[in-house]
């Protein structure tokens, strides 16, 4: 479930305000559990995995940065964030989301978005 937001707490989030941490992980829980679950999943090497039965608070980082790395692999280089992309595979092994730059918070979403709006 997600909590109820508007504009300004996700614009909070992105930025990394404390109060709105909580938003951004709960949005991209509710992101990840819509593309991964195998009930809905269209891509095969995606349904195959176990992310969904091991999703949660904790591991959500981890399983977005190998979800990452397998978009960019889909995507190729000529996708226009391309490099935001594997900023935030950087970061997100290395250090946390917290951690990625504004830009690869908003790439990252916008895969999320793209894929679940594409996922039937």
């Amino acid at each position: 479930k997600l909590t109820p937001f508007n504009a300004e707490m996700l614009y909070k989030s992105i930025l990394h305000q404390p109060e709105c941490c909580l938003l951004i992980r709960e949005l991209h829980l509710v992101f990840l559990d819509m593309i991964i679950d195998p009930d809905h999943c269209s891509d095969s090497c995606i349904a195959r995995m176990d992310w969904y039965d091991i999703l949660n608070v904790v591991t959500w980082q981890e399983i977005l940065r190998c979800y990452i790395v397998r978009q960019m692999f889909l995507l190729g280089e000529t996708y226009p964030e391309y490099d935001a992309l594997g900023n935030a595979v950087y970061r997100l092994s290395e250090k946390g989301y917290p951690f990625l730059t504004t830009k690869s918070k908003l790439a990252v979403l916008r895969i999320l978005m793209d894929d679940c709006l594409s996922t039937p």
